[in-house]
């Protein structure tokens, strides 16, 4: 009876030893698993982040060809390919006149100031520009637009005999829209209203009427 106890009893040791080894050896077979469950989860996850860093940088490029479009700091209107801006200001007679009554005709826009030589001269090349045109027909306006020197000019003009209309940006604000930070500045517009040719420094007359034969072909 007593034999028969202690096989009993060694028998369970047994079955305990077999299950604990059994459990220490599929934990062990399970583990390098677990290992690389979380090492592909990780992977996969860094994937996703340098996806969604990807994302940002492809709408950047969007965003900067935006910027490039809508950015305040883009001269749009004021280029060769752009339509002029519209305005009107006073002569110095006081008659006020609007870029779009010249419509139909090339106007030779200057901006000019009497702080800048260069743009007093380039007034010179206005009236040669004017007579020019007056006598081969060209058609083409010259129109000089002062900025901030209103009285001045007046003075200024009774002593010249110029044949070109003068108007008086007083306010600076048709040089703001026409952004205009170096004098002289000067634009050719098109019949159509579209700037042709643009120049920030002085020009003479036989300049714009090559240009404007070179419009005319176009």
């Amino acid at each position: 009876m007593r034999n028969a106890k202690m096989y009993y009893l060694l028998g369970v040791i047994i079955s305990l030893l077999v299950l604990g080894f059994g459990i220490l050896f599929f934990g062990a077979e399970r583990q390098p698993e677990a290992g690389l469950d979380t090492e592909n989860q990780n992977q996969t996850e860094n994937q996703g982040q340098n996806g969604q860093d990807s994302v940002p940088d492809q709408d950047n490029g969007d965003a900067g060809n935006q910027d490039g479009q809508n950015n305040p700091d883009r001269p749009e209107g004021v280029l060769p390919g752009f339509a002029a801006p519209d305005f009107e200001l006073k002569n110095i007679a006081g008659k006020s006149t609007a870029l779009s009554d010249y419509r139909g005709k090339f106007v030779l826009l200057t901006f000019w100031h009497f702080g800048s030589n260069e743009s007093v001269a380039q007034l010179e090349e206005l009236q040669e520009l004017s007579v020019r045109a007056g006598r081969t027909g060209e058609k083409v306006v010259p129109l000089a637009v002062n900025y901030q020197n209103g009285s001045a000019v007046e003075a200024y003009f009774k002593t010249k005999e110029y044949g070109f209309t003068s108007l008086l940006d007083e306010q600076g604000k048709v040089s703001e829209k026409y952004k205009i930070n170096i004098f002289p500045t000067s634009f050719l517009i098109d019949p159509d209203g579209m700037i042709a040719e643009l120049w920030t420094s002085r020009f003479n007359s036989q300049d714009i009427l090559d240009k404007i034969e070179e419009v005319e072909r176009e």
